[in-house]
């Protein structure tokens, strides 16, 4: 049955007559006011979130290749604050300041600087045996040297790493407003640094470059030219260039890695991202 507007316009005008106007306005707001309002309200709450989502990235998921362009950037950025740090502290050397290698003259001894102290010895010992006792006194003296010398340098490379750690902080911060399908970017560039710290941490410990090659070849060179050397035995020579060896890995190498580890990371988040996630290019 068609119900027209002064049908309508009829019983509205017997409500208010049987319960009043202040009764119908209640239930005209309740039953048809209300409900338009509030799906005016939703359609305005979601039109302007999508205004929101195009201009604010902290709720806008990146593209494939946002995401690898803010990777990237944190990348580049991170590997910038390892290279100022460890280039503008120096991590080897002996630790000392004056002559490195030399023969004093007064005192006819041939001294050099090894490890942060001097050490020397006497160029005209004849006597063999006494040549081959001081000479292995010598090496054993300069073992121990390195090996409390390494223990300093490891400490400050550990300590530089923990204060470049420090002031990535910001990286961090800026990379958890950034979203690529559901993830947060800041989540897999945690998980890599951790594994960055391991690296680093394993490396300092194990077969680092802790000093200059130029002042390991002079106090090879020390060693050459003692008067004990030319009789040395075989287990002697192998300690002496282990004294000398100058290491496997140099910080550029370990910062070159440590940027393998990061991209990575980028390549997995952007992999498992796009198999789970429809994500744009």
């Amino acid at each position: 049955m068609e119900v027209t507007n002064l049908d309508l316009l009829n019983k509205i005008g017997i409500f208010i007559a049987t319960h009043g106007l202040a009764v119908f306005l209640v239930v005209y707001y309740a039953v048809w006011m209300y409900p338009q309002l509030r799906k005016e309200r939703k359609e305005w709450i979601e039109q302007i979130t999508r205004l929101r989502q195009l201009v604010d990235p902290e709720t806008r998921p990146l593209t494939i290749r946002q995401a690898e362009v803010a990777f990237e950037l944190a990348i580049n950025a991170y590997l910038d604050k390892l290279r100022l740090q460890f280039r503008t502290v120096p991590l080897g050397g002996f630790g000392t300041t004056g002559p490195s290698y030399g023969r004093d003259e007064s005192s006819s001894m041939c001294r050099t600087n090894a490890f942060g102290e001097m050490v020397a010895y006497k160029p005209t010992l004849d006597d063999k045996n006494d040549a081959l006792r001081n000479l292995h006194s010598l090496i054993n003296r300069v073992s121990s040297l390195r090996k409390k010398r390494e223990r300093i340098v490891r400490e400050k490379l550990l300590r530089l790493f923990r204060e470049v750690e420090q002031s990535a902080q910001s990286i961090t911060h800026q990379l958890g407003k950034l979203r690529f399908g559901s993830t947060a970017l800041e989540g897999p560039w945690r998980e890599a640094l951790e594994e960055v710290e391991k690296l680093w941490v394993e490396k300092i410990n194990q077969g680092f470059s802790y000093f200059h090659e130029e002042e390991l070849r002079r106090l090879e060179q020390f060693f050459r030219e003692h008067p004990g050397y030319e009789e040395a035995s075989e287990s002697e020579i192998e300690m002496m260039q282990d004294v000398v060896s100058p290491g496997e890995l140099k910080t550029e190498d370990l910062i070159e890695l440590t940027g393998g580890v990061l991209q990575r990371s980028l390549n997995n988040l952007i992999k498992n991202v796009s198999e789970h996630h429809v994500v744009n290019a």
